[in-house]
């Protein structure tokens, strides 16, 4: 849905929470779960200027990972921030 919407030139901001930051990781294995690998739909966001992809903190640190063990650059916001960042925007879309 964000390429698609980026395509169309809408500004487009994805942010990640809970278990969605697991999509973001590096050298995730999907195949035993019959799952296609989505790294690659992630490194694609840059093509269509989908650059803005925040991550919330608490999220990744109760799953133990850094920025680091992700296969994008993303930006790091507090759970207190959430709020606010989806209040910005006029559609919000959750998965």
């Amino acid at each position: 849905m964000a390429m698609t919407a980026a395509a169309f030139d809408q500004a487009v901001r994805l942010l990640m929470l809970d278990d969605g930051v697991f999509l973001l990781k590096r050298g995730r294995q999907p195949e035993p779960c019959r799952l296609k690998p989505v790294a690659p739909l992630f490194e694609a966001l840059a093509l269509y200027d989908v650059e803005d992809v925040v991550v919330e903190r608490e999220s990744l640190r109760a799953r133990h990972l850094t920025t680091e063990d992700l296969v994008i650059p993303v930006r790091v916001v507090d759970r207190a921030e959430v709020a606010g960042l989806t209040a910005e925007h006029d559609i919000v879309i959750s998965c």
